[in-house]
């Protein structure tokens, strides 16, 4: 039931555990460092900060460049190793979400 999915999500401090990630904390325990895919998508551009420093010009700059890269590609003046304009893309994750590649195809 609902009542049950609430109790465990506050024995388990999901809302805690939010509040860190959106905050920079170091939360990927596996890796000791900080989720930053919620700064890739800040479009408010509201400072994230990680060891006192936001990370938000550095996002962005790279999502620019990104931008750039893609725009490229969709008009057809980045070309593949044959010269010729790149008509498809095979994308190898490393598991996860596969939000990307599915919003990319679409």
């Amino acid at each position: 039931t609902m009542s049950l999915l609430y109790q465990l999500a506050q024995e388990a401090d999901v809302l805690g555990k939010a509040k860190e990630m959106y905050s920079g904390a170091k939360i990927n325990n596996t890796e000791k460092r900080a989720v930053l895919h919620v700064a890739l998508r800040n479009q408010s551009n509201t400072p994230i900060y990680v060891d006192g420093a936001d990370v938000m010009p550095e996002v962005n700059e790279v999502l620019g460049k990104i931008k750039v890269f893609t725009e490229k590609v969709r008009s057809g003046d980045w070309k593949g190793h044959t010269g010729k304009s790149i008509d498809t893309v095979v994308n190898i994750g490393i598991g996860g979400s596969d939000l990307g590649p599915v919003m990319v195809c679409e």
